[in-house]
């Protein structure tokens, strides 16, 4: 499994540039979330950017033994908040309602 130093590079900067690193693209930031997740046997894992800091992340199995359609079946999937800072990668689980509550509106009456 590769480091988000080996996925992204390590950022460098001469001694006293305090100008803001560059943020990572989708691209990067869907292959770094990838790679930040154990996989076994015959898994694939599929992450597409989907707006702001979220991703849709696919785990695939592939079925070499199908007679019909797609020779892979999805197994797992989760919809994720992934952010990058000087302490690597974080990631969320936003799949089961994890998301900030909306505030209620009274009914009008």
């Amino acid at each position: 499994m590769a480091t988000i130093e080996q996925t992204l590079g390590t950022p460098s900067t001469p001694a006293g540039d305090n100008r803001p690193l560059a943020a990572p693209t989708a691209t990067e930031m869907c292959k770094a979330i990838e790679q930040s997740f154990a996989l076994s046997g015959r898994e694939e894992i599929r992450c597409v950017h989907v707006y702001g800091y979220c991703y849709r992340c696919n785990w695939w199995l592939r079925d070499h033994g199908a007679l019909w359609g797609s020779p892979a079946r999805i197994v797992k999937s989760m919809f994720l908040r992934a952010t990058l800072d000087a302490d690597g990668l974080h990631i969320e689980d936003l799949s089961d309602g994890a998301r900030p509550a909306r505030p209620q509106l009274p009914l009008a009456v």
